[in-house]
């Protein structure tokens, strides 16, 4: 199974948030990324893993996505290898 990876502006479309939202995120470490020249990817499970963390802080508010689940790409299970 081939690894999904995500683009800054896939997942600020996909999470509802500005792109430099996403640029910040990813600077500050709280998203971890690859930098593929001057593009940062950021992987499936670290999405997940970046999902999971806000939520659990109470940072994720469902309202904003219309009360459902956000569903990524892929069949990933939730696991998380950290």
């Amino acid at each position: 199974m081939e690894e999904k990876w995500y683009t800054v502006k896939e997942i600020a479309k996909l999470l509802k948030l500005n792109d430099e939202t996403v640029r910040r995120a990813i600077q500050r470490g709280n998203l971890r990324s690859a930098k593929f020249g001057k593009v940062y990817r950021v992987s499936q499970i670290d999405l997940e893993a970046y999902i999971n963390n806000a939520k659990e802080q109470g940072l994720c508010n469902r309202k904003q996505h219309g009360g459902k689940k956000v569903e990524l790409a892929g069949d990933y299970e939730g696991n998380n290898a950290n």
